[in-house]
């Protein structure tokens, strides 16, 4: 099972490991990448935004703020 498929809702990124943070970035990278792929479209300005999300949810720990 991949971790994107294991996070169920936000407040699951907190619970993993730097190295598991960087796959899921990846993995929603993949994503990105085949929708485009199938679909058309330009995929540049959606590649900072896996890696922002991942950071945004993990840093304040969404959706339970500190």
């Amino acid at each position: 099972m991949s971790l994107l498929e294991r996070i169920k809702d936000p407040s699951g990124i907190g619970d993993l490991s730097r190295n598991q943070l960087h796959g899921l970035v990846g993995e929603a990278r993949e994503g990105h990448v085949d929708v485009i792929a199938k679909i058309g479209g330009h995929f540049g300005a959606t590649m900072g935004v896996a890696d922002l999300t991942v950071a945004l949810h993990y840093a304040f720990d969404t959706p339970r703020l500190r």
